[in-house]
């Protein structure tokens, strides 16, 4: 397989079929439980979740919430506890992971107590499986998220945190972990002023076209094609109202080659055999949208790989791998 180095993949989009066009946006800031918990510090977010933890893991298919306490530190200085719901949620890694990604739902009501908008529920993934391996591979995710922040500021946050599972009944130890929170798509939303558009079905003609192809191109550039307008897999969809042109907003970039997950592989419908294979699903380009884009990513090329480089979790051996594919 050919692999392309960052700056040539572009150059083949424009021979390739296949909102906020040209303006900067500006995030503002929001009172929300996800802000209170976000910090350039990737040590210092602790959070405790007393569950019933075999109620919990027992059934991979099983969607129902269940009672949870959550315990929140931020490095002694502020500490918090809520009282909510959690499950499961993902799809292959409900199947495949021991350890799948987890949603905790809260009460409205504690969100308004505290003064923060009603963005009452958290994302958290988590290593697939308790060794190494996984770990770098949930880093190398967390990184993806960063990466997309380089190149579209209208994008989700994430944040690392250090998780304790504690089991309510006593039957299992607790179980410490390394994991990373989603922002909810409530409070990207909110920081831009605009919101979630939910239908059934999407066309790319709905979108704003050339935030849609950055958001493509960086597909591209990762190798991930786990994505799909149409039925908005691993793609969320804002807009300032009904009317205007939408910004896709991708999520979840486990089955990406940068990420490197033993259990991605492509669809059977794609023209691909591995995931490491780059496959372009935008809009096509014209010669001249192609090479504003170059620009744009070379501009954002030293930035990129500066994310990779900066993280503190990652091997060696893995920026190496994420760059060498880059």
């Amino acid at each position: 397989m050919t692999r392309f180095p960052f700056i040539y993949f572009l150059l083949m989009i424009s021979m390739l079929p296949g909102f906020v066009s040209g303006q900067q946006a500006e995030s503002v800031p929001v009172a929300t439980l996800f802000d209170q918990l976000y910090t350039a510090d990737t040590t210092a977010i602790e959070v405790t979740i007393s569950t019933d933890l075999g109620r919990l893991f027992r059934d991979p298919d099983r969607s129902e919430y269940q009672d949870a306490e959550v315990k929140f530190s931020l490095s002694g200085q502020w500490q918090d506890e809520l009282t909510g719901k959690i499950r499961l949620r993902g799809n292959m890694r409900r199947e495949v992971c021991g350890i799948p990604p987890l949603k905790i739902k809260f009460r409205k009501q504690d969100m308004n107590e505290r003064g923060w908008l009603p963005h009452n529920d958290l994302k958290l993934v988590l290593p697939c499986r308790d060794n190494q391996p996984s770990l770098q591979n949930l880093m190398a995710e967390y990184v993806a998220y960063q990466m997309f922040e380089q190149i579209a500021p209208v994008s989700l946050r994430v944040q690392m945190i250090r998780l304790r599972l504690v089991d309510s009944d006593g039957n299992k130890k607790d179980e410490l972990y390394t994991a990373f929170i989603i922002e909810p798509i409530e409070t990207l939303a909110a920081r831009f002023n605009l919101k979630e558009v939910e239908r059934d079905t999407y066309r790319e003609s709905f979108l704003e076209k050339e935030e849609y192809r950055k958001m493509a191109f960086f597909q591209y550039m990762i190798g991930n094609t786990d994505w799909n307008i149409y039925n908005h897999h691993n793609l969320y969809f804002l807009a300032g109202d009904p009317y205007q042109r939408m910004l896709a907003i991708p999520y979840d970039f486990d089955y990406s080659a940068i990420v490197g997950t033993g259990y991605a592989i492509p669809y059977e419908t794609l023209p691909i055999k591995s995931v490491s294979e780059r496959l372009y699903r935008g809009l096509k380009c014209e010669e001249s949208e192609a090479l504003e884009l170059i620009e744009e990513f070379a501009a954002r090329e030293n930035a990129i790989i500066n994310t990779v480089n900066a993280h503190p979790l990652l091997k060696e051996s893995k920026k190496k791998e994420m760059l060498s594919y880059l």
